[in-house]
């Protein structure tokens, strides 16, 4: 198990390069991720969390965005919970600049299904 642990560390861990700038500004993008984490509170436990979204430009900079992913405890991963997020943002896109400054605010909410799911849920508001 532990070995598994490591090895899935490192291939979530490693960045791959990033591509060549394309002539024309991207108007929308995915994204996945993966990491590994930890709890304390009485004890440390491990956490893995999982997932996927993407974020597209609607006007200008002013972009709208989601999220679903999985987090769960390393040594248990049929305990988990999934969390859907969305937020807002606004990009400050200026031509032929590499870096773009953005700001987002919105909100997680994490859910489980089956009778220890009640009461479970929580939303979670932030700004980024």
């Amino acid at each position: 198990m532990r070995r598994l642990v490591m090895v899935v560390s490192i291939l979530l861990g490693v960045q791959v390069a990033a591509l060549g700038q394309t002539a024309s500004e991207p108007r929308g993008w995915g994204y996945g991720f993966g990491g590994v984490g930890g709890t304390s509170g009485g004890s440390i436990v491990g956490t893995l969390h999982v997932g996927g979204g993407g974020e597209w430009l609607v006007h200008k900079g002013f972009g709208l965005g989601a999220e679903i992913g999985y987090l769960s405890p390393l040594g248990d991963l049929g305990e988990g919970i999934g969390i859907l997020s969305t937020n807002v943002g606004y990009h400050f896109v200026k031509p032929n600049h590499k870096l773009v400054p953005f700001v987002t605010g919105g909100f997680s909410l994490g859910f489980k299904q089956g009778p220890a799911a009640e009461g479970t849920s929580a939303v979670v508001f932030s700004t980024g």
